[in-house]
């Protein structure tokens, strides 16, 4: 279930909040229903993702010592656990509108589909912001009983940050993966998966101005700043090993014998286990970026 990894555990329980606050302030009932319901379906999304990876996880260092993978855990107790969640979760619409309970169905398809993902698409991250966000599109409901653009605008937006955050956690695993045959944008890009991730930087800085425009805040330029500067922190990271390498090659390569290509798939461009500390805490760190994006929306009850 992950209960003893927290962090993964906040990038769902943000865009949660975003949605829970956008527009009004939701009831103390509400609050801790969501925030249970998003714990639950956090533990049980861990659950199936391990009974299905199963046979790939014992052939990767990092996931080798999970309770399934490594044997601890039978099948059968990991499907007995499964349900006994699934039923807490669905306890909880009990306290919820009847929009905010149909659109459970959805989340529980896409929250069973993600894992299945990575068979058939080197973009499973795109199914994992779907199902890891669709909270937000829940709790909204449940405040507001409807939907509208906004709402649809922070989901995109949610998206495209779990892209990223979950593309540099993909990079770990990078050298497993190509092994293995699992697909990822890191075993999709190789080398060029980090001009991705400053890609889908900047489309992330220029969304969250966007929301700010719409927010009409007090002290924008702070919030502006703290937000670019959480991911131009994280470009820098990852990029600066890679450009001490990458300029000089660039700068030469009219002179260079053999296909121009091949130095996207040199060892110095592609990602390494040597890079797994860094890209765990950059993971971690994309906290503080759900931790902004919330504290915009909670100063929306502040400004005229």
């Amino acid at each position: 279930m992950r209960w003893h990894r927290p962090i993964p555990l906040l990038l769902s329980l943000w865009p949660t909040y975003w949605g829970l606050f956008l527009g009004g302030l939701p009831s103390i009932r509400l609050f801790f229903v969501f925030t249970l319901g998003v714990v639950l379906m956090r533990a049980a999304g861990c659950v199936v993702n391990d009974l299905f990876d199963q046979n790939y996880d014992r052939f990767v260092a990092r996931t080798a010592f999970r309770p399934i993978a490594s044997g601890a855990v039978r099948n059968v107790e990991a499907v007995l656990l499964l349900l006994v969640l699934l039923l807490l979760a669905a306890s909880l619409l009990l306290f919820l509108n009847s929009l905010a309970q149909l659109l459970a169905l959805p989340a529980l398809f896409l929250a069973l589909v993600y894992p299945l993902a990575k068979r058939f698409t080197y973009f499973p991250q795109l199914i994992l912001g779907l199902a890891f966000n669709f909270g937000m599109i829940m709790a909204y409901a449940a405040v507001h009983n409807q939907l509208n653009s906004m709402i649809f605008w922070l989901y995109g937006l949610s998206i495209v940050w779990t892209l990223f955050y979950d593309t540099i956690y993909s990079l770990m695993d990078y050298t497993d993966d190509k092994r293995l045959g699992i697909k990822s944008p890191a075993t999709f890009f190789d080398g060029r998966v980090y001009l991705f991730l400053f890609l889908l930087a900047l489309c992330l800085i220029v969304a969250a101005s966007v929301l700010l425009h719409n927010l009409h805040l007090h002290y924008a330029f702070l919030f502006a700043l703290a937000f670019t500067y959480v991911m131009v922190r994280a470009c820098w990271h990852l990029l600066k090993g890679k450009l001490l390498f990458l300029i000089p090659i660039l700068m030469m390569r009219s002179q260079m014998p053999g296909p121009k290509q091949a130095i996207w798939a040199s060892p110095m461009l592609t990602p390494s286990w040597r890079e797994a500390v860094v890209c765990q805490k950059l993971f971690d760190q994309q906290q503080w970026f759900g931790l902004i994006i919330f504290l915009m929306i909670l100063c929306q009850f502040l400004s005229v």
